[in-house]
C-alpha cells in the first residue's frame, strides 16, 4: 500500500504534468486592444492613463480618458469627455467603470445619490493616484465635473478598486467604500 506522503507526491507530479503554463501576455497587443475598445465606446480619440494589475491578485485593467476637443491638458490632471476603466476578461475588454455624465460600474451607479436629468455635462477633470485610499500600492481615480470654463464644480471624488468586491467604487474616508445605487431617484435641478 502506498503511504500518504508518496501518494501526495505522485498526485502533485500528475497535476503538474497536466497543467500548462499560460503564454506570456503580449502587453503591446493588450494595450492596443484596450485603446481600440475604448475608442469604440467613447466614439473618438482616447488617451491611455494607466495599465496593469492594481492590487494583489487584481485583474488586468486599463484606465482610458476620452479626449475633450480643443482642450490642452497641463499638469497631472486630465480634462476628459469620459473616463473608462476596462477589464480584460475572457480575451476581451469589458467596462469596469464608466464615468461621463454619471459614473457606473456593472452593479449600478457610483458616486451619486440622485440623478439630475437637466444637468448640462461639460466634461471631467481626472487625476490618477498610484496608491489606494489607504495609501497602499494600487489606484485611486479622483474625478470632478467641470463647467464650461474648465473649472471644477465641487470637490473631486475618489474612486478605487475595492479588493473585497473587485469593483471600482466611490471611497469615503469615514464610511469606506460606498455601495452602488441600483436605481437612484431622478430629480430636475435648475
Amino acid at each position: 500500500m502506498v503511504g500518504q506522503p508518496a501518494l501526495l507526491i505522485a498526485l502533485t507530479i500528475s497535476l503538474a504534468a497536466c497543467s500548462k503554463t499560460p503564454p506570456p501576455e503580449d502587453e503591446a497587443a493588450l494595450r492596443k486592444g484596450c485603446l481600440i475598445t475604448a475608442g469604440g465606446i467613447v466614439g473618438g480619440e482616447v488617451q491611455l492613463l494607466r495599465f496593469g494589475h492594481f492590487g494583489l491578485k487584481a485583474p488586468l485593467d486599463c484606465v482610458v480618458a476620452g479626449i475633450l476637443p480643443d482642450v490642452e491638458n497641463q499638469g497631472d490632471d486630465i480634462l476628459a469627455s469620459r473616463l473608462l476603466v476596462l477589464r480584460y476578461q475572457r480575451e476581451s475588454w469589458r467596462v469596469a467603470l464608466d464615468a461621463a455624465k454619471w459614473a457606473t460600474n456593472p452593479e449600478g451607479y457610483v458616486g451619486v445619490n440622485s440623478i439630475d436629468d437637466a444637468y448640462d455635462f461639460k466634461g471631467l477633470r481626472v487625476m490618477v493616484d498610484d496608491k489606494t485610499p489607504a495609501r497602499q500600492p494600487g489606484i485611486t481615480l479622483w474625478i470632478s465635473y467641470i463647467d464650461e470654463d474648465g473649472n471644477d464644480e465641487g470637490d473631486a471624488k475618489p474612486f478605487s478598486l475595492n479588493p473585497a468586491t473587485g469593483r471600482y467604487q466611490e471611497f469615503d474616508d469615514k464610511l469606506g467604500f460606498k455601495p452602488e445605487v441600483k436605481d437612484p431617484p431622478h430629480i430636475r435641478g435648475k
